[in-house]
This record gives structure tokens, C-alpha cells and sequence, in this order.
């Protein structure tokens, strides 16, 4: 299956439709806000925001990687989930070793 460039575009680091107008928001100066770090690259590498230090910080979420039992993953889905894995592992330990 052929992907055309339009398809294939992925959003710039530290690019997120959702998070784009509180990033906005507050570089304007209108409050605080809880965002991922990951959404905050490029601001915090132009000095527009600054991460705060906040007692109880970060908030631990669950996150699953869920496929119906009565299904067989494709070879590109395992790839996939032993990616997705390994890369929930390493952000969990650098978040770790940062507090």
C-alpha cells in the first residue's frame, strides 16, 4: 500500500493540536497549566514557558496496550507493541531519575 507525502506528514516536535492553545494561553500570560513536558520542547527551548517545581509532581498515569484476545497481531502490530513497550519503560525511568 502506497502512502502519499500528505499522509505521511508527521507534527513537528513538540506539536499537539490540543495543547497548542494552552501553550498559547499562557505564554500570553493568562495562568498556569499542566501539560506534558513532551508538548513543551520548543517553548521551553526559546525560554516562552518554564517548568515549575510542584510538590506531588509528576502525575503518574496508567496507560494500557490493549488488542482483542481473539485476535493475532500482525507482525507490524508486535513490532508496534514491543516498540510502544520499550518506550514506556525508558520515559518511566528518566522521569524517575529526574525527581
Amino acid at each position: 500500500m502506497a502512502v502519499n507525502q500528505q499522509q505521511s506528514d508527521l507534527l513537528p516536535s513538540g506539536s499537539d493540536p490540543l495543547s497548542d492553545p494552552i501553550k498559547q494561553a499562557v505564554e500570553a500570560g493568562l495562568g498556569l497549566a499542566v501539560v506534558s513536558t513532551h508538548t513543551l520542547e520548543l517553548a521551553l527551548e526559546t525560554n516562552r514557558s518554564a517548568v515549575l517545581g510542584v510538590q506531588d509532581f509528576p502525575i503518574m498515569r496508567h496507560r494500557y496496550v490493549v488488542h482483542p484476545k481473539s485476535r493475532r497481531l500482525s507482525p507490524v502490530a508486535l513490532v508496534f507493541r514491543k516498540f510502544a513497550l520499550a518506550a514506556a519503560t525508558a520515559i518511566l525511568d528518566a522521569s524517575v531519575r529526574e525527581t
